[in-house]
Parts: structure tokens; C-alpha cells; sequence
């Protein structure tokens, strides 16, 4: 509905002995127009290696959420 506010999350674990995490959300509020057009909501998610020789460096996601009426 209108004015109804949605939190968005995100999560990407990375599939190893020592599995790197990064997590971001965040939120839209609905209006009239998203209600006729539709929306799109994105999300800028980084996952940092915690070991090994690329220890400190990052991988970086967009995770886009797309809503159609």
C-alpha cells in the first residue's frame, strides 16, 4: 500500500572452510507512482576475504529487487 515501508536485505556467504559474509539493507517507502509503474530498489553489497593471499580485498554485488504492478 501507499506509504508502507519495505526493508530490503541482503546476505551473500561465500562456500569455504572459512566463509566470507557481507551483508547491507536498506528500506523504500511506497508511493503512488510505484503503486502504477512499478520500482526497483538496489542494493550495493561488498564481501571482504578474510584469509588466504587475497585477505583484505573485496568483492563487490549489486543485488536489485524489481517490483511490477
Amino acid at each position: 500500500s501507499v506509504g508502507d515501508k519495505l526493508t530490503f536485505h541482503a546476505k551473500i556467504t561465500e562456500s569455504d572452510d572459512n566463509p566470507d559474509v557481507g551483508e547491507a539493507s536498506t528500506y523504500h517507502t511506497v508511493t503512488e507512482e510505484d503503486m502504477q509503474n512499478g520500482f526497483t530498489v538496489t542494493i550495493d553489497l561488498y564481501v571482504r576475504e578474510n584469509g588466504g593471499k587475497n585477505r583484505g580485498k573485496s568483492a563487490y554485488f549489486i543485488v536489485t529487487y524489481s517490483f511490477t504492478p
